[in-house]
């Protein structure tokens, strides 16, 4: 995870490893899909190891899985769950074995992976920074779940800068069932605004501004002459309007072979806006944080962004997209091929960038 701070210390927050913690119930056996090795080596199910732990605690208490798995909990005193210490940690002799994907990535859930993004920026930058300006661009956004949640739990202003229209009913759902307002010490410490009971379902969330556009070199590049800019936003809308995201990728239309809807709904949840290049741009200069969440082919131009333009920024990278941009190389010559050469590479793009982890993959 890389992130350029408040004193222009860059931020590239890259490495992200997830563990559900946002969880209402974060037990000791909750690991999605972990196979749990015991002390002696024998290979055993989830549900097997979750059997033999109840069997040997000797508390009424259980041990916070989050704190055994990484060291720490977001929870903190506040935690239902034990935190052992370190001598106890190391009696309990507990390994995970994490099930691996084909392709050697981990097989975890991301759920709340955008609340833990959220709970992060506001640790490290706070509400009235991230809300100067035109307040947090959120770049390559997709369905705009992290915009949702900074917009309706913490009403700092914030822009979707994605190809892809915005659909934000799953959010609206969960909204309605009250669960972005469950009493948890996350909620209770990581939300200013409470949940107005008399609100009618359908104002009660507020759909986040969207901009349907390539974020690419024309936003930042000064160097670019002013009818080579003007160019190059035009193509980028044109883009953006021609392609259509399918469960199979963002793919243009005329490749269209039948698609997988992204959505079961008909129509975006907010109609496209095509600003002017100039409003554009004093939206850029103006906003507070450039802010990626898995932003595939944006994550270099957000880093470039706002290196240029002297702004904060926390970016998430996912995919390498190696055969997009042979440009990528390392400091033997090779292409950029994995997620870590990927991460080591935006970092080296500033002295300043840093990297930190989160708690989810």
């Amino acid at each position: 995870f890389l992130s350029l701070s408040l004193s222009f210390s860059l931020f590239l927050s890259l490495s992200l490893h997830m563990a559900s913690g946002c969880d209402p119930n974060p037990g000791v056996n909750a690991i999605a899909e972990a196979a749990v090795t015991s002390v002696d080596g024998v290979e055993m199910t989830r549900g097997e190891y979750n059997e033999a732990y109840r069997a040997e605690e000797t508390s009424a208490q259980k041990v916070c899985k989050h704190y055994v798995r990484l060291g720490s909990c977001l929870y903190g005193d506040a935690c239902r769950y034990k935190h052992p210490t370190k001598e106890e940690l190391e009696s309990m002799a507990i390994t995970y074995e994490r099930k691996r994907r084909p392709g050697g990535r981990l097989a975890v859930r991301n759920e709340n992976r955008a609340s833990e993004l959220r709970y992060w920026l506001l640790t490290h930058f706070g509400r009235e920074f991230l809300c100067r300006g035109s307040g947090v661009l959120d770049i390559a956004g997709g369905k705009g779940e992290l915009a949702f949640e900074l917009l309706n739990l913490n009403r700092i202003p914030v822009t979707v800068i994605d190809p892809r229209p915005l659909y934000i009913d799953r959010y609206e759902r969960k909204w309605k069932r009250g669960y972005f307002h469950r009493p948890t010490p996350l909620n209770t410490r990581f939300n200013d605004i409470a949940r107005d009971p008399t609100a009618s379902q359908e104002d009660a969330a507020v759909c986040p501004p969207s901009i349907r556009l390539f974020f690419e070199p024309y936003v930042y590049d000064d160097n670019l002459d002013k009818e080579d800019r003007v160019a190059l936003y035009s193509r980028a809308v044109r883009r953006a309007q021609a392609s259509r995201w399918t469960r199979q990728g963002l793919i243009q239309d005329e490749t269209l072979v039948n698609p997988l809807p992204y959505s079961d709904r008909q129509e975006p949840s907010r109609p496209d806006h095509v600003p002017q290049l100039d409003e554009l741009l004093q939206l850029v200069r103006n906003c507070s944080i450039l802010v990626g969440m898995h932003p595939d082919q944006a994550a270099e131009p957000l880093v470039d962004a706002a290196i240029a333009l002297g702004k904060p920024f926390a970016v998430l990278p996912c995919c390498t997209y190696s055969k997009m941009f042979q440009n990528r190389r390392n400091p033997d010559g090779s292409v950029v091929t994995r997620y870590e050469e990927l991460v080591d590479y935006l970092e080296r793009k500033d002295a300043r960038i840093r990297r930190e982890t989160l708690n989810f993959e």
